[in-house]
């Protein structure tokens, strides 16, 4: 003789649970059937990632005598650095600012230490989030000076 086991559903002969009951095989078709709605009306609901999901680099290169060379909007800092190079026309050319999903800026200043000989003039790069915020924080590093070039990546 078969006893009802705890769950309420007796046991078959080999020891595994008989039929699931209706009331329990309603709620998994139901589900199934939710779920194969869900997988074909919520690939074309999601919207793509937002553009600031990703990150845009850029930098300026700057010569000695003044002459620059920037990259925008690259998908790494290297590749950032190595376009800003490429640009600047001179062989001397030293990347001062690399940023990312922000703002970069080049100021000169006769009495600072920073890179550069044009006229005694020498060069400090920062970065920030704004184009003003770049250029204040080169100001800052170089206590003064002259904005030469600056540029801003696609925010990300």
């Amino acid at each position: 003789m078969l006893q009802r086991s705890s769950k309420g559903v007796a046991p078959s002969a080999s020891g595994s649970r008989g039929p699931i009951a209706p009331r329990k095989l309603f709620i998994v078709i139901a589900m199934l059937f939710v779920a194969s709605i869900g997988a074909v009306i919520v690939p074309g609901a999601v919207a793509p990632a937002p553009a600031h999901a990703q990150t845009y680099y850029g930098a300026i290169a700057i010569s000695g005598d003044g002459s620059w060379g920037r990259a925008l909007n690259y998908p790494s800092a290297g590749a950032a650095n190595r376009a800003a190079w490429n640009e600047c026309p001179r062989t001397d050319c030293k990347v001062v600012a690399t940023f990312a999903n922000g703002c970069g800026a080049v100021i000169k200043h006769t009495d600072y230490w920073g890179f550069g000989s044009e006229g005694g003039s020498k060069f400090q790069g920062g970065i920030g989030r704004t184009q003003r915020a770049a250029i204040a924080d080169a100001q800052r590093r170089a206590r003064g000076g002259s904005f030469v070039v600056g540029g801003c990546t696609i925010r990300g």
